[in-house]
């Protein structure tokens, strides 16, 4: 249940970025990819908005961060506190075309 809610939250956003009535692309990647011999899924989560500023990039995942006009700032907090409570690793990035990606990573 919680793996499903940082989906939602980060999907949400990915769709909230857009202005109505543009439609979002999102694109979804899974691999099995071994670290420092342990196994680990990563998952690339990757959309075509307008990306993450660059000005809050180093802070996405602090409560209340936020370039949304509506919306608490809770919502990438909540992904990263669950992420860490799988033991596992997340990082925000802007993509070559101006979208956002952030790559999960959780041990198998």
């Amino acid at each position: 249940g919680r793996i499903r809610q940082l989906l939602h939250n980060l999907i949400s956003n990915a769709c909230e970025a857009r202005p109505a009535p543009a439609k979002v692309r999102l694109q979804i990647n899974a691999q099995v990819i071994s670290e420092s011999s342990r196994a680990l899924i990563e998952l690339l989560i990757s959309d075509d908005g307008p990306g993450i500023d660059p000005a809050i990039l180093e802070r996405i995942f602090e409560p209340y961060v936020s370039t949304k006009p509506k919306g608490s700032g809770l919502g990438l907090a909540i992904v990263k506190r669950i992420i860490d409570e799988h033991g596992g690793q997340i990082r925000a990035e802007r993509t070559e075309s101006g979208g956002a990606r952030f790559r999960i990573r959780l041990p198998v």
